[in-house]
């Protein structure tokens, strides 16, 4: 199977962050779909695409080599060799899907009911520090002092995040008031009582989400997102373990299935009390569009999570992930360039934007360098 260079790893990390901070772009183009239906085809996509990985990269045979450990992880064939595995090794990965998947569909959620000033600090930043923390637990690499440093400045950009949308929503709210316009609420405004969001259905009101719930919501989805990638390194662990590409079909495996556990709670009672939705909407709402939208946001972030793990390998997983959970800098980036959604903003949210930019750098560069 392919086994990336150190090199290679670095830039496979960078990829990794691009496809995380990228992939619900496809949810702002499918304007108008339910989230939950929108959702069963990203996992439908992500689970494709670890079978094509493993089916193709994992089955490249580079040689026979000297038969020492290092140069079996190029000479083993993933999908005619390795699957299925052992057992408790199959069991780390799957959970770690399961659990992936309940703190990105809690995230989602979260940013619809709280807007990204409470869900990025609580929900991304807590997944950072965390989940790094965890990780570097699991597995010791790369110098600690560097690559704390580092995440520290990360979380202190994904709050210059926070700051800089809030900031962004307040300059949007004075601009509608001058032009007259009638303007219903801000977005996750701390002094408020209740939060409200704007219901994707066309079906009924959403009613008012409270702050209490919503930052449960993104605090719960935060140490979640920081759960799920020492579990899957711990699938990895030992001469038992298995290769990169035969952890994440394992690991898939486990979104797919746990999709229907917590999707099913969740369309009867949305968080967001949007009106309920079934799994018959599935094939009776969207068209062929939004469905292969779903899909592609699914195969983005399985490339991201692909890459993300195989440079963990070389580079050691804390520093991979840590580097990939710099998303939000890639996903600001999208918003700034292509959805335009810092024009007409004050001198503040501008140079909260480019502090934001300066912040991720100093931190992408620590953590690189802690290697």
């Amino acid at each position: 199977m392919y086994v990336p260079t150190e090199t290679e790893g670095l830039i496979l990390a960078f990829v990794s962050m691009v496809c995380w901070g990228s992939w619900s772009n496809l949810l702002k183009v499918a304007d108008g779909v339910r989230f939950e239906i929108f959702y069963i085809d990203f996992c439908i996509g992500m689970l494709l695409c670890s079978i094509l990985a493993a089916a193709s990269f994992g089955e490249i045979d580079l040689g026979e080599g000297d038969g020492s450990a290092a140069d079996l992880n190029h000479t083993i064939k993933v999908m005619s060799e390795e699957l299925p595995g052992d057992g408790e090794k199959i069991l780390w990965a799957t959970i770690s899907g399961a659990v992936f998947n309940l703190s990105n569909i809690l995230l989602v959620n979260g940013i619809t009911i709280s807007g990204m000033v409470v869900a990025f600090p609580l929900g991304v930043g807590t997944a950072l520090v965390l989940g790094t923390i965890l990780t570097y637990i699991t597995d010791t690499e790369g110098n600690p002092f560097m690559l704390f440093s580092g995440v520290a400045l990360g979380f202190l950009a994904v709050c210059a995040v926070s700051l800089t949308y809030r900031s962004k929503e307040k300059d949007h709210m004075i601009e509608r008031l001058q032009n007259g316009e009638k303007y219903a609420s801000m977005e996750s405004d701390d002094t408020e009582d209740t939060v409200l969001t704007k219901s994707p259905s066309p079906v009924g009101v959403a009613k008012p989400v409270s702050n209490r719930k919503a930052i449960a919501v993104c605090l719960i989805s935060g140490v979640l997102m920081g759960c799920w990638a020492p579990l899957i390194v711990q699938a990895q662990e030992g001469s038992n373990g298995l290769s990169p590409y035969g952890a994440l079909v394992w690991f898939q495996v486990g979104v797919l299935f746990s999709m229907f556990i917590f999707l099913t709670p969740l369309m009867r009672r949305p968080l967001t009390n949007d009106p309920p939705v079934w799994w018959s909407a599935y094939t009776g709402t969207g068209s062929c569009t939004t469905h292969t939208l779903g899909l592609l946001s699914g195969i983005i972030w399985h490339v991201g999570t692909t890459c993300n793990i195989l440079g963990g390998s070389v580079l050691g997983f804390a520093i991979s992930y840590a580097i990939g959970q710099s998303a939000p800098m890639v996903a600001s980036l999208w918003g700034l360039l292509v959805w335009k959604e810092f024009t007409k903003t004050s001198f503040c949210t501008r140079v909260g934007l480019v502090s934001v930019f300066a912040l991720y750098a100093g931190a992408i560069t620590l953590i690189a360098l802690s290697k």
